[in-house]
């Protein structure tokens, strides 16, 4: 009687360790939170950085094509940086956003400029803000961005 017990008790607490495994098993990769997203061309996304700076400032049709070629260097000047690795990834993307800046700084009219600085700091106010409110929740990494998002020469 007594290791009739013993058995039933063990069996049951080996089928109470094994049913959560075998859920498991049936969590499909369509239900993960983590969507990812096909990763966009160099062209696309440069194509995007044109057009939210065309969206805010208004560049004209010149203006929009030298920026797209500012914006695509700059793409690809990263990809590049990131694919061969090394210890001066961190500098080589430092002097592609430099680049792109001083190249975009160019292009624009002074109240461009004036109009584009505007959108920078609310933008930065925006995720300073955001930030601050994802460190509060607990869902919060605490990590810091890899660039720096201040300001270069004024762009």
């Amino acid at each position: 009687m007594y290791n009739k017990i013993k058995r039933i008790l063990a069996l049951t607490m080996i089928l109470v360790m094994a049913i959560p495994a075998l859920n498991a098993k049936n969590i499909s990769r369509a239900d993960d939170p983590r969507v990812k997203y096909p990763k966009k061309t160099a062209e696309e996304r440069a194509k995007t950085l044109t057009d939210t700076l065309s969206s805010i400032i208004s560049l004209s049709s010149d203006q929009y094509q030298k920026a797209y070629a500012s914006n695509l260097k700059y793409v690809n000047a990263k990809e590049t940086a990131k694919s061969t690795g090394g210890e001066n990834v961190k500098a080589e993307m430092l002097a592609a956003i430099k680049t792109r800046k001083l190249e975009i700084a160019a292009i624009l009219t002074a109240d461009q400029k004036a109009k584009w600085m505007t959108w920078k700091k609310s933008r930065k106010a925006q995720m300073q803000s955001n930030r601050e409110e994802n460190q509060k929740s607990p869902q919060s990494n605490g990590t810091a961005p890899a660039i720096p998002m201040d300001d270069i020469d004024g762009m």
